[in-house]
């Protein structure tokens, strides 16, 4: 099992700002959390794939 290293993973280095981001903002809402999450985790899911940036090994396996 790798060790965990979110410096070396560019989209946990993005997710986890958004994700700290979304639980404040719950704390001081009445919405409940799991559906904050859930919506967070649809929007992450559902980002294009930009061919023009990424290496062939990217758009293959991401």
């Amino acid at each position: 099992m790798p060790v965990y290293h979110p410096q070396s993973n560019d989209k946990v280095e993005v997710f986890n700002p958004s994700l700290k981001f979304h639980a404040q903002a719950t704390a001081t809402s009445n919405t409940p959390f799991a559906a904050v999450i859930t919506d967070l985790l649809a929007r992450f899911g559902a980002e294009r794939l930009n061919p023009e940036t990424l290496s062939p090994a990217e758009i293959m396996f991401n």
